[in-house]
């Protein structure tokens, strides 16, 4: 265990994805930068004979979901895909283990096209997903009915509290959480196919019982037992199908078995409002005949699991399913090879094989999947505790017992969905991280308002519609199932790991079910606050996974990169107990570069060091120096995908502008914290502590930028410690001129002429230039601060955008783009809502009340006319900044760092050289007399300086990265921000035209960078077209 057994990069599944987005591949390294010895190569080209070659395939066709049309007829294209099973050399030592259930269907030389797959996969959709839906939706109906009782008076006939009703829930998922692991080692002992229906079948039983329910006690032990009963179904599932399906397979059938619950519940509701009319039958209630009725359909279909479900794809056959079984004996060669190519390690355990405690302890020790782990504890809590609660929250609104029924449908069919929509996606826009969080942004708004009003007073139907909306959501459930099985590295690693995962996941459930208590009711004001901040925490936490991830990924490519090629060799053939491990030679040149591409699966025969990596990255390609040696064009890629090995322009430039964005989405949520500090401390300075000094307060926030340069500087030294100083500092100086002189040049390959010509008179010029420009748009900022509200003034501040837009287009030579156009009209839009829309957000009066006096609006309108101008001369000094001061496009995100961060310390210099200059006549004329801050003032403003400085690096990097459009929308994401701060701060819960101005804002941000995003990556597509073209007319 560990990173390193996973080291091998020419593996398939690469140490990380875990998010499933295509990487970036190393730069090959230059002869300064490599000192790999230049040995044989080993690549299975060399061993394919080209009639070999010609039966593998091209991997050519990108078709790879049902609803996507292949661009030709590629039905009689051979599907198999080369794999280490190709080289006679390794495929002895990846053979599957003898007593394979599948063994005799193992043929590393079947062959079989895209037209014979497809029907496959269609009949195993047919015989195996539908099957695996329908017990997933028998498992729904009866750990969910409790919902549907609720509304027929359930907790007034047993005599229950709501908090007896959490316990009961809390015990349920307690007992399931336990019983989890268990069940996983019965279920890999026995054998899913005997197990799952045991499972059922005894559920069931449980199940049906509840309708001699008579007391709390009792009603606490059926819940125990229904727990004990159902824990380890799920994991033991996505497991079974994992036999069946490949990994991207595998995520978008777990879509759809979810969605199979949603569907649980939806026939749950059409279910309890007929049986629910039975109250009084028999002298019973309506919730007993529910819970008796569904208990003994549930049986009867655990009773049938017994005779349908198939041990594996090669044991269909029994005296209900036929003795032929389901498929033939081409349709197993296809089955069993098309898996085993994909994943040798599914060849590494029979399906009825223990796991030991030894087996166990390994797979929980693979810490690369706890961040999974801690995602499962989290994501779910929200949407548990309003799920848990919506029938009785609708009650509470006045809704009968059959309309509260009737009234859940419309979310369970929604949510179905949007989670099947989620997972294709995930797999289309190839993001795993970046879909969950898309799932959290969903329930943000809904959650706002459960905040900013009286919940419990608001019309029913708006009530309604809130809470449809929020358990809508689409859930990434499946997402993470999948994401976990694809970076488990072995079956038994496999079959914990999604154990420990789902035990993750019901343990977010026992919390959600404790976030309302009967002492919150019936507004649920501290319920609803916590939920809020956990999906805020949520999002973080994606975001954190995803960068673990890609940094453990680089790690392991440094690593690979540093072997010879005899290490690579040994590493291959040579079985380590623990994983071999190589240090890495660190300081290359691009260490931060993404991904290196796709490589071979690796299978360990020694279970002690992993069959295959521990994370993977499912779309990788072969680069020139995995093997040392650029033959790319004849060596066919190891892994399965349909994409090309050569890499087009359009890739090239798609990957390129994904490492911009997401270098500068860093730099975005680092702007928009500091900058919420920055205006909180700078109002509570002026407000509070009456210090009411603006120009001094700007002439000290810029002169702080003048820290960026030596911050940076430090931090790449830390970075490039191993180097000497004198040669990183030769290194850094010759960085930053060469870059100053393409930003005077506005090129990237730099004259003779102009290299020899210093660029220090430009780079003087341009600062005093844009310097003044800023200090202008800045003044206007703290003159207006003690004039009107913290929202108004972000709001109108970055309004900036629109006059951005309107100066990048004479200036920058953007395009009028419609998209562009109303990305920024809906922004304004946000702004003047939030501005204007909700006045009751004034400063207090002198008598303490809250008002708007004739005085104070007047004030606050001067101070909005005054932020309004800054905002124009803001605008136009992002323009100038991007034209005159950053480097011409093309330039490398690093290199674009660094000088941003220069320039900004040029600017802070220049600062506090010229501009003290008007210090001492604003004090002779009595306009701001200055006066040093001493105290809580002195500390406060020492903050807001420190704030300042790191949003204003961060968002020059962000200028430099993107475009001044972007940037200034993105900053529009401070208001709300600022808004909810001052909540927390005050008290005072959000006004709805913060709420819905803030909405409209984070729209435009989302739609602008989509089209910003598009552009940047025609531009780039066109400029590498451009250099493949005047190359091949070099040649």
């Amino acid at each position: 265990m560990g990173i390193m057994a996973s080291l091998d990069p020419s593996s398939g599944y690469s140490l990380g994805i875990l998010d499933n987005t295509k990487k970036e591949p190393l730069e090959p390294l230059s002869p300064t930068d490599c000192d790999l010895e230049k040995k044989t190569p080993i690549s299975i080209t060399q061993i394919l004979s080209s009639t070999e070659k010609s039966d593998l395939d091209d991997v050519s066709d990108k078709h790879r979901f049902w609803f996507q049309r292949s661009k030709g007829d590629n039905s009689n294209v051979i599907a198999t895909q080369p794999s280490v099973f190709d080289d006679p050399g390794l495929a002895e030592e990846y053979r599957p283990r003898p007593d394979w259930e599948n063994i005799h269907r193992f043929d590393r030389s079947a062959r079989w096209t895209w037209g014979e797959e497809s029907k496959v996969v269609r009949k195993i959709d047919l015989r195996i997903t539908l099957m695996a839906c329908v017990m997933l939706m028998a498992l729904e109906l009866d750990r969910s009915n409790i919902q549907q009782a609720n509304a027929d008076n359930f907790l007034n006939d047993l005599h229950l509290t709501r908090d007896d009703y959490n316990l009961g829930n809390t015990i349920n998922r307690l007992c399931y959480l336990l019983a989890e692991v268990p069940a996983q080692i019965m279920a890999k002992w026995l054998g899913a196919d005997r197990w799952v229906p045991i499972q059922m079948t005894s559920w069931s039983t449980i199940a049906l019982c509840q309708f001699w329910l008579s007391s709390r006690t009792s009603f606490l032990c059926t819940r125990a037992l229904l727990g004990l009963l159902s824990g380890g179904f799920v994991p033991t599932m996505i497991l079974y199908l994992s036999y069946y399906f490949k990994h991207h397979e595998l995520s978008v059938r777990l879509g759809f078995w979810y969605a199979a619950a949603s569907f649980a519940d939806i026939l749950a509701g059409f279910l309890a409002f007929e049986i629910l009319h039975l109250r009084g039958v028999g002298g019973r209630a309506g919730w007993r005949w529910l819970f008796l009725i569904e208990g003994l359909l549930t049986l009867i279909l655990g009773l049938l699991a017994f005779i349908l479900m198939p041990p594996s794809p090669t044991q269909t056959a029994n005296w209900f399913r036929g003795k032929k079984g389901w498929f033939t004996e081409r349709e197993e060669i296809i089955m069993v090879n098309r898996i085993i190519r994909e994943d040798p390690s599914k060849g590494t355990m029979h399906n009825r094989q223990p796991l030991t405690p030894k087996l166990i302890w390994q797979s929980f020790k693979d810490y690369d999947l706890w961040p999974l782990y801690i995602i499962g504890l989290l994501f779910l809590i929200p949407n548990t505790t309003i799920s848990q609660y919506f029938t009785l929250l609708l009650k509470d609104f006045g809704f009968s017992t059959f309309n509260t029924i009737l009234l859940s449908i419309p979310y369970n069919a929604m949510g179905a969905v949007t989670r099947v929509a989620l997972v294709y996606g995930a797999e289309a826009f190839e993001s795993l991280a970046y879909m969950g969080i898309l799932a959290q942004l969903w329930m943000l708004p809904m959650l706002l308002y459960m905040n900013a009003v009286n919940f419990s007073q608001t019309n029913k139907w708006v009530a309604w519609t809130v809470l449809t909306l929020f358990l809508s959501f689409p859930n990434p459930h499946a997402l993470h199932a999948g994401w976990n099985s694809r970076n488990s590295n072995s079956v038994r690693t496999r079959t914990i790991a999604a154990a420990l995962y789902n035990m993750s996941a019901q343990t977010s459930q026992i919390i959600g079910s404790n976030i309302y208590h009967d002492s919150d009711a019936p507004r649920y004001v501290v319920g609803n606050r916590t939920l809020l901040i956990l999906v805020c925490t949520n999002i973080v936490v994606y975001a954190l996974t995803k960068l673990y991830y890609v940094m453990q990924n680089r790690r392991r490519d440094m690593k690979w990169q540093a072997m010879t090629e005899d290490q690579r060799v040994d590493y291959h053939t040579q079985p380590k107990e623990e994983g071999w491990e190589l240090e890495p030679v660190l300081d290359l040149h691009e260490s931060d570069d993404e991904m290196s591409p796709n490589r071979p699966t690796v299978h360990r025969p020694v279970d002690g060091r992993p069959h295959q990596p521990l994370l993977q990255d499912e779309r990788r390609r072969l680069s020139t120096t995995d093997f040392g040696h650029g033959d790319a064009e004849d060596r066919p890629m190891l892994r399965h995908s349909r994409r090309p090995t050569i890499r087009s322009p359009e890739y090239s430039a798609e990957q390129a502008t994904r490492r911009k964005y997401m270098i500068a989405s860093g730099f975005l949520l680092l702007s928009l914290a500091s900058f919420v500090v920055q205006t909180e401390t700078a109002v509570y300075i002026q407000h509070e502590l009456h210090w009411d000094k603006p120009y001094c307060m700007l002439y000290l926030t810029h002169g702080s930028w003048s820290l960026l340069w030596p911050v940076q500087l430090l931090i790449l030294r830390i970075q490039k410690r191993k180097l000497s100083w004198e040669a990183f500092w030769r290194r850094h100086v010759y960085l930053i001129r060469t870059t100053a002189q393409m930003v005077e040049s506005r090129d990237l390959h730099v004259t003779s002429r102009d290299s020899h010509r210093s660029p220090i008179p430009y780079m003087l010029r341009t600062t005093a230039f844009v310097t003044v420009a800023l200090t202008i748009a800045g003044g206007s900022w703290y003159v207006a601060v003690n004039l009107t509200t913290a929202s108004d003034l972000t709001a109108i501040y970055n309004c900036s955008a629109f006059f951005a837009y309107a100066f990048s287009i004479p200036l920058l030579k953007d395009k009028l783009r419609f998209d562009k156009v109303f990305s920024v009209v809906v922004a304004i839009v946000g702004v003047l809502v939030v501005a204007y829309g909700d006045r009751s957000d004034s400063k207090p009066t002198p008598d303490g009340t809250v008002g708007k006096g004739k005085h104070e609006a007047e004030n606050r309108l001067l101070g909005n006319i005054v932020i309004g101008v800054g905002s124009v001369l803001y605008g136009l000094y992002e323009v100038l900044y991007k034209r005159y001061a950053c480097p011409p496009e093309g330039t490398s995100a690093g290199r674009s760092m660094i000088f941003a961060n220069t320039f900004g310390s040029l600017i802070g210099t220049f600062t506090l050289l010229v501009l003290w200059i008007p210090l001492p006549i604003l004090h002779m004329l009595g306009w701001e007399e200055f006066r040093v801050p001493t105290g809580e003032a002195a500390w406060m403003l020492l903050v807001s300086v420190a704030a300042n400085a790191t949003f204003s690096g961060c968002f020059l990097v962000l200028i430099s990265l993107t475009s001044p459009v972007l940037s200034s929308v993105a900053a529009l994401l401070t208001i709300f921000l600022v808004a909810i701060v001052d909540w927390f701060r005050t008290g005072q819960p959000l006004s709805a035209a913060s709420i819905i101005g803030g909405l409209l804002i984070i729209v435009a941000f989302f739609l602008l960078s989509w089209s910003t995003y598009r552009e940047m990556n025609e531009e780039k597509r066109k400029s590498l077209e451009a250099e493949e073209m005047e190359s091949e007319s070099d040649d």
